[in-house]
């Protein structure tokens, strides 16, 4: 087939408007060329596997113009329209017009048509039509397909039934026996990875059910396909974190280490290290695991080395007891990818003695190694920077020359961020001689550095510690060429680097005058701002708090008569990165504040020390909850038009939640004795401790009233309310929406630089899934995850293309703790079932993942 290509000989995107005509007015025709049809649906395709779109009519009259095709009986252009109906479904409605055509195809016989081709297109595209009203007359075809003697035609069958759990359940359920039919059949061994994929989605909310399922697959050897059994392993390693080291499961893995299929063995092997506590089983893990790294096939060993680099730095000492000594003949292996993982491991894993000559050793083989596996290396010396400081003057060196080879920008802020580590974990005078060397390489990579990110960062960190160097006027010099040469954006950077100076080089004064003249108003104002307030030299734990300079300035400029003396930065009150962390919260929660709460003195914007002050004064008992950790924006639990608006917010202490009504009363009556009344169904994460009343609510006015809880761990949920009072006399429930409590209470939003790689190192995965009944497209799903989970959307992805049918949102958030948690949400848009999303959360700790996953 002619395809359309570019000079380069690669596909080229066609014109979607082109496509579009000449698919209408060829597919109109009495007499359709069947090779010009197959390059026109090709080129359909194509646009949809590139994010193309069309509008609902005109996908529609693509979607009816191509089931004019099925009456051409050629394979090759049944497979194209199948393919192109199941891509036009999503945009269009009244498709269900188009099953009776799709039905005829599914339900022909084998001896008349070629069954391997088209029966199994055909029902994957049949039931991406179908809705929920319309899956139960598919029962006795779905039934019979599930169980089909042809192979291709069961896992269709049974993929498809996966897709249509979302939207018939009980439907898709009642398919059970025939699905655990098609697992015993040995026509297709594949089918077992789908038919298992399937019952696991059935039972996914009942352990005993999962366990009985687990348990009955190895009793009964039904599993002979390596892709079922390496999911069999993964759903018992769930199993066996949920319920711990269950006898019945702990046997399972110990079989599955043996096994002839090593994607089985290996899936094993990652599933103990991970969670199995047992020793004996554990020990025969590591006697497999070192097989593997002695085998002569190199997949082999780079398999086993892979297990090893992931759980190097949660179980180093289980590692270099049973391991080092297969790592230390692997340094030299011929395969330079398997080398570099080994020299990773031994790095995380390896004593004080053994660190220079690794060092030495990666040093050299530095620049043969492709740029993924030397983040790699960077990021097992970074970690053990925090093993060893005494070695702290080798690795910067290590630093040094890996900043002066080539590199990707990913690679070089990863390097500057590994520098700065080691800058800050020790003081200056005890690295003397070392960070004076770095800080001239870092001056030196931003001479000629290609990113202007990199420079940005660099710049900022010899702002910090260049100050106490010995040679700080150097760096001054190589700053200020960064003012003279580089773009807007590296300018205001050098300015602010160069403003930390000032009290240790005297002509900085005169180099920010200069800067005073700049023709970007940002380093204008940076400079004048330095100039005027001399920047102290603070900790780098420590920096001012927002919220209180905002209200110092704020103060300042309310009157002319303060200007006849300079601001005073002194007063300005100052916190830790660790409190600047807990205050954040999501833009998806900085909307304005219903009018329930606008009378309120307490709003979200306030410093969190005001806040706690100002629940004290309202209620005493707060004082003895302790520090407040954090609070969450208000949400409305009634509409705006109603007699009674009220919102809520949520206050998180160390053992304590506090829920903060805030009540106004719109209705010309007043109401006296209010309180609220909380149904609580948490068993006992969650137990009421006391509550507060609102003595009397006088027609259009607020007031809050507090209801506290003690809680043990992070609890996720809703809290029915019902707000009583008394009325003319009378006692009156007045029915509130629920409060939920989701997992923004105990996450707040955290950047993070390269995303992919710390997804990677986080180990505790849990997966949820969530129909979003209550948003109309992909941008509405994204902003409720953003507000429900407390995270940070990273690299844009909270920025969704417009008609977009499926997207991924990438958040990363750190807990009141101070655990990591990131989370990957694919959304995807349909017609038939509003917006779905399947979230994978990825934590340094395994309950704050549970806990965002329950928020979904």
């Amino acid at each position: 087939m002619n395809m359309p290509q570019n000079d380069h000989g690669a596909l080229r995107s066609p014109d979607k408007m082109t496509v579009f005509q000449k698919c209408v007015s060829n597919f109109n025709q009495s007499t359709v060329s069947v090779d010009k049809a197959r390059a026109l649906l090709t080129d359909l395709v194509h646009l949809f596997y590139l994010g193309e779109t069309f509008p609902e009519a005109e996908a529609t009259q693509l979607f009816f113009t191509i089931t004019k095709l099925f009456q051409k009986e050629n394979v090759g252009l049944k497979q194209m329209v199948y393919l192109a109906i199941k891509e036009l479904v999503p945009l269009t409605d009244n498709v269900i017009m188009g099953t009776s055509v799709l039905m005829r195809d599914v339900q022909q016989k084998s001896s008349t048509m070629d069954s391997r081709l088209y029966k199994p297109m055909a029902l994957r595209a049949l039931c991406s039509i179908l809705d929920a009203s319309a899956v139960e007359s598919m029962d006795r075809l779905m039934r019979s397909s599930i169980v089909d003697r042809d192979g291709f035609v069961s896992s269709a069958a049974l993929v498809s039934s996966y897709h249509l759990l979302e939207i018939s359940r009980e439907t898709v359920k009642r398919w059970s026996n025939e699905v655990s039919e098609s697992m015993k059949m040995p026509a297709s061994q594949i089918a077992q990875y789908h038919a298992l994929g399937l019952l696991y989605e059935m039972r996914a909310q009942d352990n005993v059910a999962l366990l009985k399922l687990v348990v009955s697959l190895d009793e009964n050897n039904v599993l002979r396909d390596a892709n079922a059994m390496a999911l069999h392993v993964r759903y018992i390693g769930q199993l066996l974190t949920e319920l711990g080291d269950h006898p019945q499961l702990l046997p399972l893995l110990k079989v599955y280490l043996r096994n002839r299929s090593d994607i089985a063995s290996i899936e094993a092997l990652k599933t103990i290290l991970a969670v199995c506590k047992n020793e004996e089983i554990v020990a025969e893990a590591m006697s497999v695991l070192n097989a593997y790294l002695e085998s002569p096939r190199a997949i082999s060993r780079f398999a086993g080395i892979r297990i090893l680099n992931r759980y190097a730095s949660v179980r180093p000492d289980l590692i270099a007891e049973y391991c080092n000594s297969s790592l230390e003949n692997l340094i030299t292996d011929s395969n330079t990818s398997i080398a570099t993982y080994a020299i990773s491991v031994l790095l995380k894993t390896g004593s004080a003695s053994s660190v220079d000559r690794l060092i030495h050793f990666v040093t050299k083989m530095l620049t043969d190694i492709p740029e993924d596996f030397r983040l790699v290396v960077v990021d097992a010396v970074r970690s053990l920077a925090k093993r060893f400081p005494n070695k702290h003057k080798d690795m910067l060196e290590f630093f040094a020359d890996s900043l002066r080879q080539e590199g990707g920008l990913t690679l070089k802020l990863a390097i500057v961020e590994a520098i700065s580590d080691v800058l800050g974990a020790r003081s200056v005078d005890t690295l003397s001689d070392s960070v004076d060397q770095a800080l001239l390489m870092l001056c030196e990579t931003i001479e000629d550095s290609e990113y202007p990110e990199v420079t940005v960062r660099v710049l900022h960190l010899l702002g910090e510690v260049g100050p106490a160097s010995s040679n700080a006027s150097t760096l001054v010099r190589f700053i200020y060429n960064r003012v003279i040469l580089e773009n807007s954006v590296v300018r205001a950077a050098a300015v602010s680097a160069l403003a930390r100076f000032q009290d240790c080089v005297p002509d900085v004064h005169n180099l920010l005058e200069r800067s005073c003249r700049d023709v970007n108003d940002e380093v204008r104002d940076r400079a004048a701002v330095a100039l005027v307030i001399p920047v102290p030299q603070i900790s780098k734990a420590q920096q001012f708090s927002i919220a209180d300079l905002e209200k110092q300035v704020q103060s300042y400029l309310e009157s002319p008569e303060n200007f006849s003396s300079a601001f005073d930065i002194s007063k300005v009150a100052m916190q830790t990165d660790e409190e600047r962390q807990r205050q954040l919260v999501p833009e998806a929660l900085d909307e304005p504040v219903p009018s329930a709460v606008e009378e309120k003195v307490v709003v979200p914007a306030v410093d969190k020390h005001e806040l706690l002050a100002a629940l004290v004064e309202a209620v005493p008992e707060i004082a003895d909850l302790g520090e407040l950790l954090h609070s969450t924006a208000p949400s409305s639990l009634t509409d705006d038009d109603m007699e009674y608006i009220v919102s809520a917010r949520l206050h998180v202490f160390p053992q304590h939640l506090v829920a903060q009504y805030d009540i106004r009363n719109n209705f010309d009556l007043e109401i006296s004795n209010v309180s609220m009344e909380t149904d609580l169904d948490f068993e006992n994460e969650l137990v009421k401790q006391f509550g507060t009343t609102i003595p009397t609510l006088q027609p259009y006015s607020s007031d809050s009233l507090y209801v506290a809880f003690t809680r043990d761990g992070t609890p996720v949920g809703e809290i029915p309310s019902t707000m009583r009072f008394v009325a003319d006399g009378s006692d009156e429930d007045y029915a509130l929406d629920d409060f939920e409590i989701t997992a923004s209470a105990y996450v707040v939003p955290s950047s993070v630089a390269d995303f992919d790689a710390k997804f990677a190192e986080l180990d505790n995965e849990e997966t949820g899934a969530r129909q979003f009944a209550t948003c109309k497209t992909i941008a509405d799903s994204v902003s409720l995850l953003k507000t429900r989970l407390g995270m940070f959307p990273v690299s844009g992805t909270d920025i969704v293309p417009e008609d977009a049918n499926i997207h991924t949102l990438k958040l990363f958030g750190v807990s009141l703790e101070g655990d990591e948690v990131a989370a990957v949400v694919r959304l995807v848009s349909s017609s038939r079932g509003g917006i779905a999303g399947k979230a994978k959360v990825h934590s340094s700790n395994p309950d704050l993942s549970f806990t965002v996953v329950e928020g979904l």
